[in-house]
Parts: C-alpha cells; structure tokens; sequence
C-alpha cells in the first residue's frame, strides 16, 4: 500500500520520491524526466511484486 501511495502520489505532484534511510531517489517530471520515469519504474515494480508476494501467502501459506 506505502509503494502505490508513493506511485500515485509521485505522478499527481510531478516529483517522484523513494526516500530511503541510505540514498534518496527522487526525480521532477519537467526538469528530470529520465530519472523520474526511472523512479518511477522502480517504485511501480516494488508495488507489483508486493501485490504478488501477498497473493501469493493466500494460496500457499505454507510456502511451495
């Protein structure tokens, strides 16, 4: 849920962030295109793989 607030709230405000306690990625939509889409990559690829990491606990709750 945190990595899809961060997506959407990133392309409503223009300024994709990933704040993390050792680096920042970050990137502005009309000055840093490259890096914001790439941010904003990462972010979306976080979001999806724990979207299927909770899926998949339903189905295999004990693991494979």
């Amino acid at each position: 849920m945190l990595f899809g607030w961060l997506l959407v709230s990133g392309f409503r405000t223009g300024t994709m962030e990933f704040p993390q306690a050792g680096f920042t990625l970050s990137g502005r939509r009309s000055r840093q295109p490259v890096r914001f889409w790439l941010t904003a990559l990462f972010v979306a690829i976080l979001t999806i793989l724990c979207a299927l990491g909770t899926i998949g606990q339903i189905f295999f709750p004990y693991g494979l």
